[in-house]
C-alpha cells in the first residue's frame, strides 16, 4: 500500500481539503493508500515512510520522492488532469504530468 505524504502551510485548510479529494479519488478508483496530513514544516518527519507528496506549498531543498502540486484539487481547475497522474503514481505507473 502506497503512503501519500499532504502537505501545506499551516496543515490545517488546504491539507484537509486535498486530503478529503484525494480520499474521494482512491475510494472511486477502489484503491487504498494511506494518506498523512501535515504541515510543511513536519515533512521531513514523514517522508521517510511516504511513497509521494502531495503539497500546496514549496518544498525547500530537493526531495527523493514525486512531488504533485496539489492546487488544483482546492480550485478544481486542471483537478482531472491531476487526478490521473495521481492515479498513475499511486499504481506505480510514474508518468510526467
Amino acid at each position: 500500500m502506497k503512503t501519500i505524504l499532504v502537505a501545506c502551510g499551516a496543515g490545517v485548510a488546504s491539507s484537509v481539503l486535498i486530503n478529503n479529494a484525494l480520499q474521494e479519488l482512491l475510494r472511486r478508483n477502489k484503491l487504498e493508500a494511506k494518506v498523512i496530513s501535515c504541515r510543511i514544516s513536519q515533512i521531513d518527519r514523514y517522508l521517510p515512510t511516504a511513497d509521494m507528496v502531495i503539497t500546496t506549498a514549496a518544498l525547500q531543498g530537493s526531495c527523493s520522492k514525486p512531488v504533485v502540486q496539489g492546487t488544483a484539487l482546492v480550485t478544481g481547475i486542471g483537478a482531472e488532469k491531476l487526478e490521473r497522474h495521481i492515479l498513475q503514481l499511486v499504481q506505480g505507473d510514474e508518468m510526467p504530468l
